[in-house]
């Protein structure tokens, strides 16, 4: 045999074996769910620069702020779970605590309970939410809303947020209007 045809089969055989030992890897860990007990929660800023970050638009110059709270174990993929554990830490939340970073919790302020929250197949999350609000002022009335509605938009992960409140869609806008 001639060298040259001894050189080809080898070079042939090189590649043929390093073809055969080609790796294909396949991921079959699709994660379906992660616990946490850390919950995401919105506390107002009073009074801030109007160049920050997340300003109320109410005339008060506030801004919405993430705070970062434990809170029961839950599965952080599953938006019903993140609505319900979310709602639940801020409505735990002691705004005496905040005070000295000059943040408040204004819902606190208010009874609201979270009646019920589920997920439809049109990507939207379905919350209700029963009780009373306690609206000081125009301020503080913005201010609960921006801060339950960022909670809630924040938590559901992308899905569209439908609020009924007290039995009703309509009446979530209408009580934060101030009766004069």
């Amino acid at each position: 045999m001639n060298k040259k045809y001894i050189a080809a089969m080898i070079i042939g055989l090189v590649i043929l074996s390093g073809c055969s030992k080609k790796t294909v890897y396949i991921n079959t860990n699709t994660q379906t769910e992660a616990k946490t007990d850390k919950a995401t929660v919105f506390m107002i800023a009073i009074n801030t620069d109007k160049k920050a970050k997340n300003v109320i638009t109410n005339g008060c110059n506030d801004s919405i702020v993430p705070v970062v709270t434990t809170t029961n174990e839950y599965d952080a993929l599953d938006p019903v779970e993140s609505v319900s554990a979310a709602f639940s830490a801020l409505q735990s939340m002691k705004e005496e605590e905040y005070k000295a970073k000059n943040l408040q919790n204004p819902v606190v302020k208010s009874s609201l309970k979270l009646t019920k929250v589920e997920k439809r197949d049109n990507n939207e999350v379905v919350v209700s939410i029963d009780g009373k609000l306690t609206l000081l002022d125009t301020c503080n009335a913005l201010r609960q809303r921006g801060q339950i509605e960022q909670l809630l938009t924040n938590a559901a992960q992308g899905n569209a947020i439908t609020i009924i409140f007290n039995g009703s869609a309509d009446e979530w806008g209408k009580s934060f209007t101030m009766k004069a």
